[in-house]
């Protein structure tokens, strides 16, 4: 993940952060290794995360194995496209 250019986030089915890549690290603002095996909740504001809930709902009830949505993030200020992508 590290020679991506794209900010990665993965996450389990239990809602685990498992990786963190640079590119995120560096969007976020945040040191991968603070968030590493903790929840998914804590590194997403409250809105993002029920976005978050929302999409791994549709999956579940449409039963998709992966699901795409396009946004735009405020980052300190700075609009950021971001594509959010689950897939199981």
């Amino acid at each position: 993940l590290g020679h991506i250019s794209t900010g990665v986030i993965s996450v389990d089915r239990q809602g685990t952060i498992t990786t963190i890549n640079q590119h995120a690290a560096e969007l976020l603002k945040v040191t991968p290794e603070t968030y590493l095996n903790r929840p998914v909740r804590e590194l997403l504001t409250v809105d993002y995360f029920r976005l978050f809930v929302e999409l791994l709902k549709n999956m579940q009830e449409y039963k998709l194995e992966s699901i795409r949505k396009e946004l735009t993030v405020n980052i300190s200020g700075e609009s950021l496209p971001l594509s959010l992508n689950l897939s199981i």
